[in-house]
């Protein structure tokens, strides 16, 4: 279930305009380049997630990470705090209508249930706990998130963060690593450095690295709708599956040729079933 606020001339937009410039109330210093294009159509279709948030400060200070970084979807879920409160707009200052235009939902997959790929976030690691990724991996795996892939980047309270069911929700876990002795991040903070960590991944990457994305997700696009037809992905672990063969093929950095070599496998493996054709010897 979601919520918004009554009586809210910002109220939460189907998709929340792209955000230029330092700040979303700045106007912009220079023309946008290309990449600052293809950042804003990621940048408004990655949504983040704050979980059972206690303060009104971190909320604020966390809505104005996401201004400074161009982000400006933001999902509430079972917030303790007071959303509108003093607290959260003197934190976020001229990023207060991030908070405005917020949606509120009961719980994780509500949140989520438009998303693609939804990154955990967690500062402890072990056997249900594994990190899958770093930050500078989920940044990555962001270069090609837009309207048809949208994305979610889930974190927890301040005082315990993600519980191992909250996890279980998410269908890739990220953490950051830091010494041993004191690995805990302010919520703020996490948010603040995800974000940054995405901004500058898309400014150090080449063109190419768009490409090579765009060629994992057309693949994916191809051979899902296959793998659930045999079955290989089904029930509550579909989108794990996907989000594990998807950082399979990012890493491979595989040439255009075996692209294509990949590409047509699946379709023959397509019009064969499609067919009925059966194997040759």
């Amino acid at each position: 279930m979601c919520a918004a606020f009554p009586n809210n001339p910002h109220a939460p937009p189907s998709r929340p305009a792209p955000i230029r410039g330092f700040d979303m109330y700045r106007k912009p210093t220079r023309k946008p380049s290309p990449m600052d294009l293809a950042f804003e159509q990621m940048a408004a279709n990655t949504h983040i997630v704050l979980v059972r948030t206690q303060g009104g400060l971190n909320l604020g200070a966390a809505a104005r990470a996401m201004a400074n970084f161009g982000f400006a979807s933001l999902r509430l879920v079972a917030p303790s705090c007071e959303v509108l409160g003093v607290d959260a707009r003197s934190m976020a200052v001229d990023a207060f209508p991030i908070i405005q235009a917020a949606r509120i939902f009961d719980d994780i997959p509500s949140a989520t249930a438009d998303c693609r790929t939804v990154f955990g976030t967690t500062r402890r690691v072990g056997r249900r706990r594994r990190a899958e990724l770093s930050q500078s991996g989920m940044a990555e795996s962001l270069l090609t998130v837009g309207p048809d892939n949208p994305a979610a980047i889930v974190f927890g309270n301040e005082g315990s963060g993600l519980n191992s069911e909250e996890l279980d929700q998410c269908n890739a876990i990220v953490t950051v690593r830091t010494r041993a002795d004191y690995n805990s991040f302010n919520l703020a903070q996490a948010v603040l450095l995800m974000l940054y960590e995405t901004h500058r991944t898309f400014q150090a990457s080449p063109p190419e690295a768009f490409t090579a994305m765009a060629r994992v997700e057309e693949l994916l696009d191809h051979a899902e709708p296959l793998l659930r037809r045999s079955g290989m992905i089904q029930g509550a672990d579909q989108r794990q599956v996907i989000a594990r063969l998807r950082k399979i093929l990012v890493r491979s950095n595989l040439s255009w040729r075996e692209w294509r070599m990949l590409h047509a496998m699946v379709a023959h493996i397509d019009r064969a079933w499609s067919k009925d054709i059966k194997p040759q010897p």
